[in-house]
């Protein structure tokens, strides 16, 4: 019984320890979470930027100034993205 008292004490005393824990692993599983969504809305817009790219090759060069604009504001948004993860 003496035994099992200790053990009890031992584990009040970590509790504080255990509690700090348990707020950095959410802290660090939400801020993975949100980067992993970050990384999601980055393929998606760099998979856009690829087809509409295709279809202005495949069409000679002769898309319209929208469309290349388009395509010069997702580059830009792509580097601004990569050059904040530096």
């Amino acid at each position: 019984m003496d035994g099992s008292v200790d053990i009890w004490t031992w584990l009040l005393q970590q509790a504080p320890v255990i509690v700090v824990m348990g707020v950095v692993i959410w802290w660090l599983a939400k801020k993975y979470t949100d980067k992993d969504k970050q990384l999601e809305t980055l393929a998606k817009d760099f998979i856009q930027l690829s087809v509409k790219w295709h279809d202005w090759l495949e069409k000679g060069l002769t898309a319209n100034k929208e469309d290349a604009q388009k395509i010069l504001e997702k580059l830009d948004e792509i580097r601004e993205i990569v050059e904040r993860k530096k």
